[in-house]
């Protein structure tokens, strides 16, 4: 919870108005007006998010719904291994590490295994 909103419930409200906002941008042309470094915000505004909502439940929360296409979240996800300077390999091998440690249903975790240069190292 953050220490200015009026609580769960709040957070829960503002946080679905901004998505439906996103959303609305997403399906007109005016998001070919957003500019990168606005577009690098917000989704690493919505990745800390999730990271600490998957922190506080303690567990692996499904991050997007059903019609979210399979292309768009395969985008994403690439964009983001190539913006960590991971390889393929690299993934893969983060991907089973969290996969046989129980981390989740998809093997995905949270906060992931540490990697060099990570500041949880």
């Amino acid at each position: 919870m953050c220490p200015s909103d009026g609580g769960p419930d709040s957070a829960s409200a503002r946080t679905l108005e901004a998505a439906d906002l996103l959303t609305r941008l997403s399906e007109t042309d005016a998001c070919a007006s957003v500019s990168e470094p606005a577009l690098r915000q917000a989704v690493g505004a919505v990745l800390r998010l999730y990271e600490a909502a998957c922190a506080h439940a303690h567990r692996e929360i499904a991050p997007v719904e059903p019609d979210v296409s399979t292309t768009a979240a395969i985008t994403l996800a690439c964009a983001l291994v190539r913006s960590q300077s991971l390889t393929p390999f690299d993934f893969a091998l983060w991907f089973s590490h969290t996969a046989a440690a129980g981390e989740g249903g998809t093997g995905a975790s949270p906060a992931g295994p540490a990697r060099p240069g990570d500041p949880r190292e």
